[in-house]
């Protein structure tokens, strides 16, 4: 008898924590639903680029960008940025990028830069460089991909951490308040679904959903697996 309770106890543990992670996946589903909705981010017929470099912020965006494609009826379409900075561990990235992609059967565009390069030709920091090719890839994406009945939406994988961060970094260059605001949930063609959310949210997320992703990898210059314009 002991054996026997032992195994439905553990059973039972092993369903109420499932029935918690399904219903931390549902809650944050809904909520960046209606955060996406509240900010009017997405119409209908838009084609949404979702820059996906690999690490957990943008495979948690591209996730959750998937599960509400059908609800929001959006096309969408990823962008992967190789900053020629990394070497293998960069190589290694663009790969699971495609692969997943490739698996989830989104189509899925890779831009390869040489940065160092391009910075010492361009006589600016490779941070500055890399933010200028990665403007021009998503530019590029979207002259490719552009219809004439849709509008074009650029998801960059921000979080509430990085709002935080933004601020500060940019209080202490003195910008004063309008330096505050430059992270928005919509600028322009640009918008951050996922910048209502925390990373221990973004954490609970992908272990919920067993996804795979990359640490966040700093470089030289700050082409981490963020995307910064």
């Amino acid at each position: 008898y002991p054996a026997k309770w032992g195994v439905q106890i553990a059973g039972m543990i092993f369903q109420t924590r499932s029935k918690i992670e399904k219903e931390i996946r549902i809650k944050m589903e809904r909520e960046i639903l209606a955060y996406i909705k509240q900010n009017r981010m997405i119409g209908k017929n838009d084609v949404v680029l979702a820059g996906v470099s690999g690490g957990s912020d943008s495979m948690a965006m591209l996730r959750i960008l998937k599960e509400l494609q059908g609800k929001l009826d959006f096309t969408l379409r990823v962008v992967h940025i190789h900053h020629g900075i990394r070497g293998k561990e960069a190589d290694r990235d663009q790969s699971f990028v495609e692969n997943i992609c490739r698996k989830w059967q989104i189509p899925c565009t890779v831009y390869c830069y040489d940065v160092p390069g391009l910075s010492r030709e361009w006589k600016l920091g490779e941070e500055e460089t890399g933010r200028i090719v990665r403007k021009e890839a998503f530019q590029r994406e979207a002259a490719v991909c552009g219809r004439k009945d849709s509008e074009i939406k650029i998801a960059l994988a921000h979080n509430q951490e990085d709002l935080a961060e933004t601020m500060l970094h940019n209080l202490c260059r003195g910008t004063g308040l309008r330096g505050l605001c430059t992270m928005r949930p919509v600028d322009g063609e640009i918008i951050r679904p996922i910048l209502c959310l925390n990373r221990d949210k973004i954490a609970e997320y992908l272990k919920e959903k067993k996804m795979p992703h990359f640490a966040s990898a700093k470089s030289g210059c700050n082409c981490r697996n963020r995307l910064y314009f």
